[in-house]
């Protein structure tokens, strides 16, 4: 035996030793990473759950009424009423029979156009403007999941222009926080 032949069995040796470390590191790693895993999906599920939970559910203000807008004889001009708007998010549906026939009983709306809408794959898809608030309000009480429901507030439709283009000027001045200075009607 040569010298060459002494160097080539001690280098294997050697190379041995390094991948039986190697692998006992990678295995002591891919040990930690399961047990935060594991830690992480037994421990703090709950906690994990509320924040996907927090992601699906708001909490909106509702707006308050604007009032009347009447003439400087204290003549009504316009009035405004509550309504909402019923709109279905797909990806949150989880019993899509009950929300087509609610949808179909409480709005009026065709089964197949109800079905239609609910099953279109879309992040948010508008079924119907300007409900009564009290629809809305019987809609909200079935609890069904992935149905959206937005309260407006809108002028009835005996609005005059000049109603509209008020309320639109009054607006303008809260934008930059500022006082709003009421505008006369001029009928």
């Amino acid at each position: 035996m040569g010298i060459f032949e002494v160097f080539l069995l001690k280098t294997r040796t050697f190379i041995r030793k390094k991948i039986v470390v190697i692998t006992i590191v990678c295995m002591l790693v891919m040990f930690a990473l399961l047990g935060r895993i594991g830690y992480l999906m037994i421990h703090q599920s709950q906690y994990y759950e509320d924040l996907a939970n927090q992601l699906h559910e708001r909490e909106r203000s509702i707006k308050a009424a604007r009032g009347k807008i009447i003439d400087t004889n204290g003549v009504v001009l316009a009035t405004n009423k509550t309504v909402c708007t019923i709109s279905v998010i797909h990806s949150q549906i989880t019993e899509p029979d009950k929300v087509v026939n609610m949808l179909t009983k409480e709005l009026g709306i065709s089964h197949e156009e109800a079905e239609k809408k609910v099953s279109k794959v879309s992040s948010i898809e508008r079924i119907k403007s300007n409900v009564q608030k009290e629809t809305g309000d019987a809609i909200r009480g079935y609890e069904l999941d992935g149905i959206y429901i937005h309260i407006n507030i809108i002028y009835d439709k005996k609005t005059h222009f000049s109603v509209c283009l008020i309320s639109f000027i009054w607006v303008i001045p809260n934008i930059f926080n500022q006082p709003a200075i009421p505008y006369s009607v001029i009928t």
